[in-house]
């Protein structure tokens, strides 16, 4: 699968932030961090989450300027809450994968 960012310009560190969930204040802490993270110039951040339209959204009407370097991907926690008792390991193994996928690639 090709990676989702495909910006060529030069590259500074991809800071991943994931949040499985999206009930409660996940929205409103990943805007505090990304926007703390874009302070700084070169990063780049990638979103894992449940709504990464919504993510999208806000970073193209509240700094549409660093645009460039903010990426977002579908995540959410695992199916079936409760069900096995390896669900929480089993959430993060996909967020590696999850990772690897919308990652660029280091060449």
């Amino acid at each position: 699968m090709e990676s989702l960012i495909t910006d060529t310009r030069p590259r500074g560190p991809l800071i991943a932030l994931v949040e499985p969930f999206w009930t409660g204040h996940p929205e409103t802490q990943l805007r505090l961090f990304a926007k703390a993270l874009l302070a700084s110039p070169g990063n780049r951040v990638l979103i894992l989450c449940q709504r990464p339209e919504a993510m999208q959204a806000w970073i193209q009407g509240e700094r549409p300027g660093e645009a460039h370097r903010f990426f977002t991907a579908p995540f959410a926690y695992c199916e079936k809450r409760g069900t096995y008792p390896n669900q929480g390991l089993a959430t993060w193994a996909r967020a590696g994968q999850a990772l690897q996928i919308s990652a660029p690639s280091q060449q």
